[in-house]
């Protein structure tokens, strides 16, 4: 008796890959304006991440750049172009949801293994530190 397998490949639709896309790029919005508000978070950025500096934020085809100006992060155009240093990966949509609106911290679902980063931990490390004081900044409003 021989066992059948059978493969199923589910397509993500376009109305999550749009929800996604906010999501990222509502969390990369409030990692800009964590920079620019924060001296912690414009200090850690400036002295521990090299000059040349972009993270990607992604799930599924859904990603948002941000890229590195002095002390302060910006959101990459899609018409720039860069090598990414650090990228983190949701890898479910509920780690993305609760990360984005600021349910979880990020380092919480990095150690639950929800999400994965691509590049040096040290700057991961870096990086996480910067969410942490964005969540200051929203919490206190």
């Amino acid at each position: 008796m021989e066992l059948e397998t059978k493969t199923i490949t589910k397509k993500r639709s376009l109305a999550l890959q749009v929800l996604a896309y906010a999501l990222l790029r509502k969390r990369a919005r409030l990692l800009v304006r964590a920079t620019k508000q924060s001296k912690a978070a414009g200090d850690a950025l400036l002295c521990e991440l090299p000059g040349v500096f972009c993270a990607e934020l992604c799930f599924g085809k859904a990603s948002v750049r941000l890229i590195k100006e002095a002390d302060r992060f910006r959101i990459q155009k899609k018409s720039e172009k860069s090598a990414n240093i650090l990228k983190i990966i949701f890898k479910d949509r509920a780690a993305m949801a609760e990360v984005c609106l600021n349910k979880v911290p990020l380092q919480k679902t990095f150690c639950e293994g929800r999400i994965a980063e691509i590049g040096p931990f040290n700057r991961f490390a870096v990086f996480a530190r910067i969410n942490a004081e964005a969540d200051k900044l929203k919490a206190q409003k």
